[in-house]
């Protein structure tokens, strides 16, 4: 995960990159549904924000990507925040869809891979 600014003002937009990449040999399928994040969570936990997962499309198979090797796939998402403080952004990626998606982490089934939280300033 990337930010698009190291220490954002209060109330300036910026943005968080997210961006899983295949560095295995072989040709792999993903299912994009199965990458959560960047996904917000204010130091203080004085609001809850939703996570940041694809959103379905009208036939399932839509949803796989292949992945070649060396290949990525990614999304990003653009924040506002009016407070100052400090702004932890996490990921994950799942071996199956789940429906108890917390920020951190799933609530019922155990990640593939779980990204190093990416720590966002915001100042006056």
């Amino acid at each position: 995960m990337e930010a698009s600014a190291g220490r954002p003002r209060r109330g300036e937009r910026f943005t968080v990159r997210l961006l899983a990449v295949h560095d295995g040999p072989e040709l792999a399928w993903l299912d994009r549904r199965l990458l959560v994040g960047p996904n917000p969570v204010l130091a203080a936990r004085t609001a809850a924000i939703p996570v940041s997962i694809d959103s379905p499309l009208p036939d399932d198979r839509w949803s796989t990507v292949l992945l070649t090797p060396s290949c990525c796939y990614g999304r990003e998402r653009v924040f506002q925040f009016d407070q100052p403080g400090q702004v932890a952004f996490h990921a994950y990626l799942l071996v199956e869809r789940s429906d108890r998606l917390l920020p951190e982490r799933p609530a019922d089934v155990d990640p593939v891979a779980i990204a190093s939280p990416l720590v966002v300033d915001i100042v006056e």
